[in-house]
């Protein structure tokens, strides 16, 4: 399926403007949200971020692996009536370790 080039833009804009997203994973089987500072690659088909391998949200995505993301644009300088003019954007997927697809990745190269 082919993008247009205005919702392209839209992500394109949203992903720059916006440094942070709530991610959610999973705690004992309950969501555990963590706020993530975030990169997303040129052709936008990646959002990566760092985190140490001590922290909570990197046990919940090592154990289970799914993730989502909330990346808002609304602000609350904006007045309550106009909120619903912001772009919104929600990511559900699966969490790899970067250093662990480099490795899978590398492997497959001849």
């Amino acid at each position: 399926m082919q993008s247009s080039p205005v919702a392209v833009d839209t992500l394109r804009t949203l992903l720059k403007t916006q440094p942070l997203a709530v991610m959610v994973t999973q705690q004992g089987g309950h969501p555990y949200t963590s706020l993530v500072a975030f990169a997303a690659s040129e052709d936008l088909r990646r959002i990566v971020f760092v985190t140490s391998r001590a922290t909570t949200k990197y046990r919940n995505l090592f154990d289970a692996p799914c993730v989502s993301l909330l990346i808002d644009s609304r602000s609350d300088a904006v007045p309550a009536c106009r909120r619903d003019e912001g772009q919104r954007m929600v990511v559900f997927e699966s969490m790899k370790d970067i250093r662990t697809a480099k490795a899978e990745t590398e492997t497959r190269l001849p």
